[in-house]
């Protein structure tokens, strides 16, 4: 019966015909052939999805641990860590080698009672006090690899050329065994 309904009829007129019970199994069954169709179900109401909005193009490149240790340790790439303080302090910070640029903190994202603010503007303000060459070599990284993602974006679109993105963060490379040691203490 269901075959026979979905061949000549739209999914609307097939929840009709089904009724309230037998559209929610009509919408399971149509699921595979919903997306090419442009129809989704929520119970035994046909709704046509949203449009997608327009996505900003991503210049900068997530990469894993492994690799970013790789980059550090040509001596040309700095760490720059958007975690708060209070992270880095009570489970470490990647190792960097005594060469090179180093490891850098300027967090990206502070707790307010209304949740997790980042302040753009200001954010990258302090970045560009610490790497005023917008041709530095930047490895963005926090925790988990979410907040980055956000910093090394907001890098792109203020001209930094070189950034890459941890993109499983410094939980990524702590569990690949990669080294960590304590922050450095603030001057």
């Amino acid at each position: 019966l269901f075959r026979s309904l979905h061949s000549n009829m739209t999914p609307a007129r097939v929840c009709r015909r089904l009724g309230r019970v037998g559209a929610l199994a009509g919408a399971v069954m149509m699921s595979p052939l919903l997306p090419h169709r442009g129809y989704l179900f929520a119970g035994s109401t046909l709704l046509r999805p949203k449009p997608r909005a327009a996505v900003t193009p991503r210049y900068f490149t997530s990469i894993p641990s492994r690799e970013a240790v790789e980059l550090i340790e040509t001596g040309e790439w700095a760490y720059l860590d958007v975690r708060r303080p209070e992270e880095g302090m009570s489970v470490g910070v990647p190792a960097m080698p005594e060469y090179g640029p180093g490891y850098h903190l300027v967090t990206s994202h502070w707790p307010t009672a209304q949740g997790m603010v980042f302040d753009r503007e200001a954010w990258l303000q302090d970045v560009e006090e610490k790497f005023p060459d917008k041709s530095t070599k930047l490895i963005v990284g926090c925790a988990a690899g979410v907040r980055s993602k956000v910093a090394a974006q907001v890098l792109d679109e203020a001209g930094y050329v070189d950034v890459q993105e941890l993109d499983d963060g410094f939980y990524g490379w702590a569990g690949s065994g990669l080294p960590v040691t304590k922050p450095p203490i603030p001057s």
